[in-house]
């Protein structure tokens, strides 16, 4: 709502594991000119330990103002998932692009090192919004990093209503996709989720269980 500040903070301590599952779409409403709302989240992931941070989509109704900032910082030997999944708006109720504002970056350190930055800005009254450099025309969109995993070479997949892009970043892998439809982004979040799970030899998460985000 407008006005509310957020924080999140989560601590896995040397050794642990965790995995964070957002349990639905997070939902930003209107909001009256001139106030917003904003949300903080620090990840702190020690030496052999393991972070999964999967929140689920965000949804901006009309007048939505949000301010996100991800901060993470990771031991050299740490284990860390994010993927920050976003729609344009309530699209099947013809409310694209009818919110006021969307920000959210994420930075990561790891021993204090920045390895990785990301950001997302976008605001209704920008007359790009739908153009080159922004949602080309797209409705939701998706930011994933997993680290670390093995080297893999840059990929692009484009399929009718989805674009994504993928490519290694140091001793990971980061994602940058856009679909029309919030069904192709949940499948392909899905995806990429379960496929990296494979990669690191765990068992594919039951996503649908615990998160109707996922469903």
């Amino acid at each position: 709502m407008a006005g509310d500040r957020y924080r999140l903070e989560v601590v896995v301590e040397d050794g642990a594991a965790a995995v964070v599952i957002g349990a639905s779409a997070s939902k930003v409403h209107t909001m009256p000119p001139g106030l917003s709302a904003s949300q903080s989240v620090t990840l702190r992931v020690g030496e052999g330990a393991s972070l999964e941070y999967y929140p689920g989509l965000c949804i901006p109704f009309p007048g939505a103002d949000i301010s996100q900032r991800v901060s993470v910082d990771l031991a050299a030997s740490a284990r860390f998932a994010m993927l920050d999944t976003w729609a344009a708006g309530r699209v099947e109720r013809g409310e694209h692009g009818a919110f006021r504002r969307i920000s959210t970056r994420t930075r990561i350190a790891v021993g204090g090192r920045p390895v990785y930055r990301d950001a997302l800005e976008l605001a209704s009254e920008s007359p790009g919004i739908d153009g080159h450099g922004a949602l080309e025309g797209f409705r939701h969109v998706l930011s994933g990093i997993w680290r670390p995993t093995e080297d893999r070479q840059a990929r692009e997949v484009s399929a009718p209503g989805l674009l994504m892009a993928e490519g290694s970043v140091e001793r990971g892998r980061y994602a940058r996709g856009l679909a029309l439809r919030g069904i192709d982004l949940i499948t392909l979040g899905r995806g990429l989720i379960q496929d990296q799970r494979v990669r690191w030899g765990l068992a594919p998460l039951p996503l649908e269980r615990f998160s109707s985000a996922f469903s």
